[in-house]
């Protein structure tokens, strides 16, 4: 914490001395990363995008250089919002791709999340191809239930508890819902491109929650079914 509100007072050698001298490497690691943002978004203030997209090349992996390409669109939008887009379309292209894992499927939702506020259209845009792999991995699931995998309860997707595909189709509800207070009408279309009845319930009840000012509470229900996974709702 002593590290990160020296950082976030501009003070980078006094972060980088606590850093050093006071945490395991993990946390040093974590704290030098977010150094190293800070550097490359002072430094990408009047410079070119083909600059930006050289020092981010020498970055160690894809997930590093989204982190940093969308750390450089925040620190960017009101000075240039111009190279601001042109950053985040770096980003966009690196994750513009068929996820192979989870994580892939964050670095989307991340991308989706920086454009709301810059070009909401492009957002439902990144976040298209992701439902429909979402929905051929819920259709894989249903087929292997029973035998490699066990996400379904009674032949359904419970709303609550479990798998990280569930968690994943979650994430995209809540980035839907997001959208939905800047565009409600192609978020709930997008919420109904989802396949599988259980997913889509999941992505509108995040919508209608954000769109209301709900939160979710969970009842202490005990019987079987289809029923136990009912969310209520209460007033923020």
């Amino acid at each position: 914490m002593a590290a990160f509100k020296a950082l976030d007072e501009g003070n980078t050698d006094r972060a980088r001395q606590i850093a050093t001298d006071h945490l395991d490497a993990a946390a040093r690691d974590v704290v030098m990363q977010r150094i190293d943002f800070r550097e490359m978004s002072k430094k990408a203030e009047g410079a070119r995008i083909d600059e930006i997209r050289q020092n981010v090349a020498r970055l160690r992996s894809d997930t590093e250089r989204v982190d940093v390409l969308i750390q450089l669109t925040t620190d960017l939008q009101q000075s240039d919002p111009k190279l601001a887009r042109q950053v985040l379309e770096e980003a966009r292209q690196i994750t513009n791709r068929r996820a192979t894992n989870y994580g892939h499927f964050e670095q989307q939702l991340k991308v989706a999340h920086a454009f709301a506020s810059i070009d909401p259209a492009r957002s439902f845009e990144v976040l298209d191809p992701g439902i429909s792999q979402l929905n051929e991995l819920l259709s894989a699931a249903a087929l292997l239930s029973g035998f490699e995998v066990n996400i379904f309860r009674d032949g359904e997707l419970p709303l609550m508890g479990g798998s990280g595909l569930k968690g994943m189709i979650s994430q995209y509800g809540q980035e839907l819902a997001s959208l939905a207070k800047i565009d409600f009408e192609r978020a709930e279309t997008l919420a109904g491109r989802f396949q599988s009845t259980e997913s889509r319930i999941l992505a509108r009840l995040s919508i209608i929650q954000k769109v209301l000012g709900v939160e979710p509470i969970q009842p202490n229900v005990n019987n079987r079914g289809f029923g136990q996974n009912f969310t209520f709702f209460r007033q923020q």
